[in-house]
Order: structure tokens, then sequence, then C-alpha cells
């Protein structure tokens, strides 16, 4: 059972989300042209870039504002994250010290989800790489729901530097893999759309 503690313990540079901007030619070869994607995917990568961003800005600002002395502030942000982790005392990282709104495993992976999205963002034309990319993002899920599996099984705890590592891995191929998925449910639905729009010219 996982327990939500009600405030956090004692003890950065925005970048702005880059649109993916893919060609228009049509659905053909993955690896000789530019497959049509479409908004959606442009939707994914920028809502998942600046809310990952937004959620770590926060993470690192409950410290900031505790140690400042607004602690109104930071607890309203602390209950804020608490959906999205158990913010467990000794899973979590200290600045100025005190607890940051994430732990260590939710820090990296939101971190992580940030960097996939943007590079993304940025150069879509790995989306074209199709089974290297789908292996290599389903390769780094698997060690978090390997060691999240152990931990259930054994009931033990892996190390906090651990947790962080598989976390990051989670992050950054689960953003890869979801993109790579929408990407590939656009491709199919534009050869749709052009297949019917062909039956309908004489």
């Amino acid at each position: 059972m996982v327990t939500l503690h009600a405030h956090p313990f004692p003890a950065g540079a925005v970048i702005s989300a880059a649109r993916i901007d893919i060609g228009t030619e049509a659905c053909s070869h993955p690896l000789r042209t530019l497959i049509v994607t479409p908004r959606i995917v442009r939707a994914i990568a920028v809502i998942t870039t600046v809310s990952s961003l937004l959620i770590l800005l926060a993470a690192f600002l409950v410290p900031l504002l505790m140690r400042l002395g607004h602690s109104g502030t930071g607890l309203v942000l602390w209950d804020m994250l608490g959906p999205l982790c158990h913010q467990k005392q000794d899973r979590s990282f200290f600045v100025m010290g005190w607890q940051m709104g994430l732990c260590a495993r939710c820090t990296a992976l939101f971190l992580f989800t940030f960097a996939a999205g943007l590079m993304i963002s940025i150069r879509p034309r790995l989306l074209l790489r199709r089974r290297p990319m789908y292996a290599l993002s389903a390769a780094a899920m698997l060690p978090m729901l390997a060691e999240v599996g152990i931990a259930l099984a054994l009931d033990t705890d892996f190390d906090v530097h651990i947790r962080m590592m598989t976390g990051a891995l989670y992050g950054g191929g689960s953003t890869a893999f979801t993109l790579m998925l929408a990407h590939d449910a656009g491709c199919w639905l534009e050869k749709k759309r052009r297949q019917r729009k062909e039956r309908r010219t004489p």
C-alpha cells in the first residue's frame, strides 16, 4: 500500500518545446521518404515536452520555496505532485535541506520523458527508423518493469540510484514508443485517406 506524505521533509532553465516538422510526402518506404505525421503526433510531442518540464520545475520549486519561507506555496505544489509520485522520504533527493517534490525515480523518469519528447521534436526523422526505434524503446522499458516485479515478488527494495536509472530508461523509452505508435497510426490513416480519394477520382 502506497503512503502519501502530507508535506516535504527538511533534511532550472526553461527550454522551449520544438514543434515536429515532418514533410508531406506520401507514406511509402519508411527509410526513403518522410512519412506524413498527423497533427496528433505533433500535439503529443509538444504536450509531453511541456508538461514534463512543468512537472520537473514544480518538483525543484518545492524545496526552494520551503527554504525561502514560502511554505504555503511549496505545500500546494507538493500536494499537486502527490498523485504522480509516492514522495517517500527515503527514496527522494534533498535540495537545500528540503525534500524534492518527486522521488528519485520519478525525477529521472520525467527528465528523460522531457528529453525524449524534445529530441524527437527536433529530429523527427528518428521516427522513420521503425524497427530499431521500437526495439530500443521496448528494451529501455524492461529494466524498470523487471525491477518492480522483483521488488513485489520478493518484498524487497532496490537502491535509490538503481531506481533512478531504471526510471530514466522507462521515461525515455515509453515516450519514444508512444510517439512511434501515434506516428504509425497516423501513417496508416493517411494511406487509407489517400486510397479513398483515389477511388473517388475518375
